[in-house]
């Protein structure tokens, strides 16, 4: 039996058929992976294929929601699908067309497509940009509100090249009378409204250093000549100088004005210390006048003693010479201290207790002395009363309390009852003067009128608004209680 035949190589078709089906399997892998949405439709929309990542983006479970339906998405805007069938129906193709897509639950998705039109089938891609256009949007919102905030700020803000063309201005910058239009801003440099030139080249000269300047105060010319306080900061970029220039003619206006209040307040003030001082030498010349006329009254009741033949006038022209004596002595403290209105009672005390001493000498070494006085300042109204009140007491105490050849003691104290009052500056005090005589009873001190020297420190002591106080317990102590003026 004979079988006739023939044989044909068919290696190479055959190795064309694999390289496909590998080229085939490669694509497939390509689009199956792919993070775009990958399609193929009928032009009359039915789909045929969707990649896995058209399925994710239009949130459905899978493929066969999808195959045999006229549509993947549906588009927000009718329009757009027109636009696009219209398209491509002309030119075969759509490149790159943005459109707002729906997803299966009716969620906004923007989508940029690619199409290419074969025959009746479309081929296609989608790429999901909602990422984008969302970050176009916040980016496009911020901008917007950038702007609108630099469009109505009241600081002037602008846009120079280093060389001095004017790039931008904002409105602030036309109310502050550097242009009349945005139009001016391509004749003007900035260096033309420098009142000292200098001053722009020591901007640009520290902006190219540091790159940036702060708070540089300038003087500028506006449009109409007439000058303008500035202050500015600038920040350099490339060759590019972004800005802000603020009004302060008006700080610089008070400040000017301040400088003149103090000089005038200086002079006023220098003037007030002319006068004060003025006043000063001319009340210590009062204080030292009436301190030598009391010296002369002094002079004047000694040589009428000294003619006197009666004991008891004699006694009481002596009493009241020392009297005068202690109203000089306080116009010689007034006369001799810094202060023209004011005693340190302390030391005054010492001078009183020094001059009655001397008066009664021959008695003065039994008595001892013991001042318990923290620094106190007396104004005259307080310091002649309470001086003439010690006056009698130590009189007395000398003259009443001790015998000639016994020992005796004094204490004088003064206490702050409470603390100063804020708003007056006047104190409570409380001045204690004891000896260790044997005192008076109680109650003829009290209403006695027998001396003129106890009806004197009661007088004055209702002069100076003082409660005073007697006891008789291990010798005799007085205590007059009132309120110190500051």
């Amino acid at each position: 039996e004979i079988l006739d035949g023939s044989l044909v190589d068919n290696t190479e078709r055959k190795k064309a058929e694999q390289a496909l089906m590998e080229s085939e399997l490669k694509y497939r892998d390509l689009v199956e992976n792919s993070a775009v949405g990958v399609f193929k439709t009928k032009i009359s929309g039915e789909i045929l294929y969707v990649n896995p990542a058209l399925i994710k983006m239009g949130n459905f479970d899978s493929p066969e929601e999808l195959l045999g339906k006229k549509s993947i998405f549906s588009y927000k805007f009718s329009g757009q699908r027109d636009d696009v069938l219209q398209h491509i129906k002309k030119y075969g193709h759509v490149e790159n067309y943005e459109a707002v897509l729906l997803t299966k639950d009716g969620q906004d998705k923007f989508g940029s497509i690619n199409m290419k039109l074969r025959g009746d089938i479309m081929d296609g891609t989608i790429i999901d940009i909602t990422e984008r256009k969302r970050a176009e949007a916040a980016l496009f919102e911020s901008e917007q509100k950038y702007r609108d905030l630099v469009e109505n700020s009241a600081v002037g803000v602008f846009k120079t090249k280093v060389t001095g063309e004017f790039l931008y201005a904002n409105p602030a910058i036309m109310k502050m009378r550097f242009f009349d239009s945005m139009e001016d801003l391509g004749t003007i440099k900035a260096m033309d409204r420098y009142k000292f030139p200098e001053q722009r080249e020591a901007i640009i000269q520290q902006i190219k250093e540091k790159g940036f300047i702060e708070n540089f105060e300038a003087i500028l010319f506006d449009k109409n000549g007439q000058e303008s306080f500035v202050s500015m900061n600038m920040t350099l970029r490339g060759d590019i100088i972004d800005g802000t220039i603020i009004d302060i003619n008006e700080r610089k206006q008070a400040e000017a004005e301040l400088v003149l209040a103090k000089e005038l307040a200086e002079k006023t003030l220098s003037e007030k210390e002319h006068l004060l001082h003025d006043k000063e030498v001319l009340l210590k010349e009062i204080h030292h006048r009436v301190k030598n006329n009391l010296q002369t009254i002094s002079s004047m009741l000694m040589l009428q003693g000294s003619v006197l033949k009666d004991s008891d006038a004699k006694k009481a022209i002596a009493e009241s010479q020392s009297r005068v004596h202690t109203i000089a002595a306080v116009h010689q403290k007034l006369y001799q201290t810094d202060g023209i209105e004011k005693v340190e009672f302390n030391s005054f005390i010492t001078d009183l207790t020094g001059q009655i001493k001397s008066v009664y000498s021959d008695q003065a070494n039994n008595v001892s002395f013991s001042l318990q006085i923290p620094e106190t300042y007396l104004l005259i109204d307080d310091a002649i009363p309470l001086g003439l009140i010690f006056n009698e007491l130590l009189t007395n105490s000398f003259k009443y309390a001790f015998k000639p050849t016994k020992k005796g003691e004094i204490k004088i104290t003064l206490n702050y009852v409470d603390e100063p009052d804020k708003v007056t500056e006047t104190k409570n005090v409380s001045i204690s003067y004891w000896d260790s005589g044997p005192g008076y009873e109680s109650e003829n001190l009290i209403n006695s009128s027998a001396t003129i020297g106890l009806r004197l420190i009661k007088l004055l002591s209702q002069q100076i608004g003082a409660i005073m106080c007697y006891s008789k317990i291990n010798g005799s102590e007085y205590i007059f209680t009132f309120r110190l003026k500051s």
